[in-house]
């Protein structure tokens, strides 16, 4: 992961790119993501990968960030300052797009929703409110539909508008009356309204995502004090899950007898879970040597997903 980062540009996009600290840091930045793709799950696990002999000498390391400098490294952070660090993973991801075949580029999808996170940092004055279990029903729905074009796109895009009309009752007692509205962008001049609608609720993609980045890279917490330093938090962890997209995009779909079997794992890989990620590609036994001035990794164990990893490793050596 860290030859990959290298790779793509990431580390020196960031190198390059931020200014928070008087000395260069994407060590920083990465150590999220190398946390999450470790299994780690807050920032305590900061300390475990610390004293972690073979992780640092993987990485060429002599030390990382404790957990309180990882911290205290979030709080630097502004708006702006985030801003442009997602800027920047978005034009190393836009690199790595640049290097697939025309089929890639045949549809692309792009998954929103939001949820709610309680924070779990130290904070002066925190008022927890438990309400009661309220039960919301749907009354009926609109769909329109009509030309837009975002402040930063070149061209007019298709928004299609949910409405959905609702009732909000607890227990038998009505309590009022709500209306909701889901937006749906898209540059499918050719399908009706409702199929678009009906296909991305079929899909609830963005409801998977936001799992993955709950539950396995772990990116949606709020371990500090504030919203921004939270802010900053979840970029940084989110970059394992970009990683393993763009680990998977590395692979190889070269024209001859394995190219559709090389496209499916492809496929496969691109929808794996973090989880399952975790355990078949970065969870694996290993002897690390130093001969001369190499670093000699020796496997020691087998899984059947090691022949895709070694073509990623190929790829890199590239």
């Amino acid at each position: 992961m860290h030859a990959l980062a290298r790779q793509v540009g990431r580390i020196d996009a960031v190198d390059q790119g931020l200014h928070l600290l008087k000395f260069h840091f994407p060590d920083h930045v990465l150590t999220f993501a190398y946390n999450a793709l470790c299994d780690g799950t807050c920032l305590q696990d900061l300390e475990l990968r610390r004293q972690d002999e073979v992780f640092l000498d993987a990485l060429g390391a002599r030390r990382i960030p404790d957990p309180t400098t990882a911290g205290d490294f979030c709080r630097r952070f502004t708006e702006p300052s985030i801003r442009q660090l997602q800027d920047l993973v978005h034009d190393v991801r836009v690199g790595v797009w640049a290097r697939q075949p025309a089929e890639f580029f045949r549809q692309a999808r792009i998954d929103m929703d939001g949820c709610l996170i309680e924070t779990t940092g130290q904070v002066k004055e925190a008022v927890v409110v438990r309400r009661e279990h309220e039960n919301i029903k749907l009354v009926s729905e609109q769909v329109a539909e009509f030309n837009y074009r975002p402040t930063a796109c070149r061209h007019t895009h298709r928004m299609v508008v949910v409405c959905k009309n609702l009732s909000v009752a607890k227990g038998e007692r009505l309590l009022f009356d709500d209306v909701r509205y889901c937006f749906y962008l898209t540059n499918d001049w050719v399908s009706e309204a409702a199929e678009l609608v009906f296909s991305a609720n079929d899909r609830c993609h963005q409801e998977n995502l936001l799992a993955q980045l709950q539950s396995g890279v772990r990116a949606l917490r709020a371990p500090l004090d504030n919203l921004v330093s939270n802010w900053a938090y979840l970029v940084m962890t989110a970059l394992a899950w970009d990683l393993k997209t763009w680990w998977a995009l590395r692979l190889p779909e070269e024209p001859g007898r394995w190219q559709e079997q090389h496209r499916a794992q492809k496929r496969w890989l691109l929808g794996l879970e973090f989880k399952t990620f975790v355990n078949a590609f970065m969870r694996i036994p290993c002897q690390l040597v130093r001969i001369g001035r190499r670093l000699v990794y020796r496997l020691l164990a087998w899984n059947p997903h090691l022949p895709v990893l070694f073509r990623v490793v190929e790829q890199l050596r590239c």
